[in-house]
């Protein structure tokens, strides 16, 4: 209940015991603004306005808002604009004394969803902080109209069930909502699926993969944008001008359908990169191109001038151009896309006329230049522009033309490098997403590289890290710790990207120079883990040329599957057993007992595993012992061993 005087929650009631589980929040409202210095100003005054609720706040603003209670859930809908003076609101605010349990079925939990693109929850839908409370801003388009968040106070037992409900009463044109994540995560099969990862649509070439694809395990094939895929932003396949999704399903997609395995769309979020000419060609799109500064052609120019004259200095030039840095070497002026060759007093000088797929064209004295941003090595659209969505739009295309069933939003996380004052990274991250789901033929398995506590609804894997090349174990250890997280929320990880072979790692990577290969050791470790955890991995470095010719990567590989893989896939152990492999904290291998039976040895389950590592502990007594960092010990260690090696090699002389 809400006090009608303050618009304080005086109590919160479990239905289900009668116990008042109200706990006092920092700011105790239900429902409060906020002004533009960031101060939460109160309400003094809650009443009924016909089927509304009306809060009144101390700046005499009031804000009126839709309640709906159903069985299982409840909704909370804005249904006014805030005054000039606000920037946000602040809904549904509510803190309980609820003790968190991840395994008592007859435990209690309070959690959120937003239900509109609009809204942003305190936490993610499972409930795990034990608060609610949903953000709106006024400063975007459709201000805080129409932000819908929904609750659900349930037990655990029931807690997943109730959600599924609130997530199927999401108007998906507005909302996000998908059976593929939030509620569903744990029930879609594809989530926890082994994949790869490739730069190539060639039919010869998926042919060719598809049998140790089979071979290894492998559920899905990611298609990464660029090279001979398929090109990020205007979408175009097999390094084409023309060639469509369609045309990839039809000559690669449905092989793989045909073989059991799912294609995934790796894309770069709503970046455009250089090569885009069926944007950076289109006048209406270039006016969305992101900006950095602007300059004024100081006199005429014909169209094979390489130097452009400008009114301002443009010596300070930032000529930086790296994949994580907010720049880029081009200029806009009037169509014609331009490189820079260098800044100086008087402009800009050996410049690249006609580029990004424009023509060289003569220009007027006093037309404006504008610097094009981007980030990652490609231009980016002003955020919320009619370019954002149009490439949100065609992502979806390309998702149903081609037959895909996984998306991969990477670099998303960009978003931030391009935020206005005041904008925050939610709202386009939602609205960027529900823009894509609205318009796909089926529920994709959505994987990011960032995202949102509103992003629960709809993301079911989360997780992935580039390959490890050396200090594997610990890697793998640091990996599944921070995974942890997304099973305490409901949804599945991986614990890829993993080089199974490090020296294998594709041209540029972070290859291996002193350990070429993975030993059973570290593989183990992987395997165990991703067993308990039921984590999936992502074969990184995957090709019919680099298995036919790295024997390790196809050992390793196949040592992996069949070990490891093939065991979490079928579920061969149960709940509990793998509840006591992670409670016992010591490290285990699946050993086969005899053919056909693999075990994680019958002696863990009453005690210790026979498998169980003992260098890990004694390495670690021994560093307690030594009052100096590990690091130090290990060149220690190093040196040692060379000056074994030498006297070794001058005794024999």
């Amino acid at each position: 209940s809400i006090n009608k005087k303050t618009g304080k929650v005086s109590e919160i009631i479990n239905k289900y015991n009668g116990e008042n589980i109200n706990q006092n929040a920092t700011i105790p409202y239900f429902i409060y603004v906020t002004s533009d210095n960031g101060n939460a100003i109160p309400c003094v005054r809650v009443s009924l306005d016909g089927n509304r609720i009306k809060f009144d706040f101390k700046n005499d603003t009031s804000v009126y808002m839709l309640f709906e209670s159903a069985p299982h859930y409840m909704t909370f809908e804005i249904d006014s604009q805030l005054a000039p003076a606000c920037t946000s609101v602040v809904f549904a605010n509510l803190a309980t004394n609820l003790a968190f349990s991840e395994t008592d079925p007859e435990s209690f939990r309070i959690g959120m969803i937003g239900m509109n693109a609009n809204t942003n929850p305190n936490a993610t839908g499972i409930g795990t902080s034990r608060t609610t409370n949903a953000t709106s801003l006024a400063i975007f388009e459709e201000g805080v109209m129409g932000a819908k968040a929904g609750i659900v106070l349930s037990k655990l037992s029931t807690n997943t069930k109730y959600l599924q409900e609130l997530t199927d009463a999401i108007d998906r044109s507005v909302g996000l909502a998908s059976k593929a994540g939030g509620a569903y995560a744990l029930e879609f099969e594809s989530n926890f699926g082994d994949y790869v990862i490739v730069n190539t649509t060639n039919p010869d070439d998926i042919k060719a993969m598809i049998p140790p694809a089979i071979e290894y395990g492998i559920d899905q094939i990611d298609f990464h944008q660029g090279g001979n895929t398929f090109r990020q932003g205007d979408f175009y396949f097999f390094n084409t001008e023309n060639g469509t999704a369609k045309e990839f399903y039809q000559t690669t997609g449905k092989l793989l359908e045909e073989a059991g395995i799912e294609s995934g769309l790796h894309t770069y979020a709503y970046y455009i990169p250089y090569s885009a000419v069926g944007i950076l060609t289109n006048p209406k799109w270039q006016k969305d191109l992101e900006t950095l500064e602007s300059y004024t052609l100081r006199k005429n120019i014909t169209r094979f001038s390489i130097n452009l004259p400008t009114i301002e200095d443009a010596t300070n030039f930032d000529m930086t151009e790296t994949f994580f840095y907010k720049n880029s070497h081009y200029l806009l002026i009037d169509s014609e896309i331009i490189q820079i060759g260098k800044g100086t007093t008087s402009g800009f000088i050996n410049c690249k006329r006609g580029q990004c797929g424009t023509s060289p064209d003569s220009h007027l004295k006093g037309t404006k230049i504008k610097h094009l941003s981007g980030y990652f090595n490609m231009f980016t659209p002003v955020l919320g522009s009619e370019l954002f969505y149009h490439i949100a739009d065609l992502t979806a295309q390309a998702y149903n033309d081609g037959g895909f069933s996984m998306i991969y939003l990477d670099a998303i996380d960009g978003i931030n490098k391009h935020l206005k004052e005041g904008e925050v990274q939610w709202y386009y991250f939602n609205k960027f997403i529900q823009r894509i789901i609205s318009q796909c033929d089926t529920d994709p398995l959505i994987e990011t590289s960032s995202g949102a506590n509103s992003e629960w609804n709809i993301r079911g894997r989360k997780g992935a890290w580039d390959t490890a090349s050396r200090g594997i174990n610990r890697f793998v250890d640091e990996h599944v710790k921070v995974n942890a997280n997304s099973k305490k929320n409901g949804q599945t990880a991986t614990l890829g990207w993993f080089a199974f072979f490090p020296d294998s790692s594709p041209e540029g990577g972070m290859r291996n120079t002193i350990q070429k290969t993975l030993f059973h050791d570290d593989i183990d470790n992987l395997g165990y883990q991703a067993v308990a955890h039921n984590f999936s991995i992502v074969y990184n470095g995957f090709s019919d040329e680099l298995i036919a010719s790295n024997p390790h990567l196809a050992a390793n590989m196949s040592y992996y599957n069949n070990m490891y893989s093939k065991i979490r896939k079928s579920g061969y152990f149960t709940e509990e057993t793998r509840n006591k492999v992670l409670a016992n904290g010591n490290e285990f291998k699946i050993i086969e007992k005899k053919p056909g039976k693999k075990q994680i040895d019958e002696e863990m389950v009453d005690r210790i595993v026979e498998e169980t590592k003992q260098r890990k502990n004694l390495k670690e007594q021994i560093y307690d012992k030594i009052t100096m960092p590990v690091w130090v010990l290990d060149i220690i260690i190093v040196l040692l061993i060379a000056a074994l090696a030498l006297v070794i090699i001058f005794g024999r002389g």
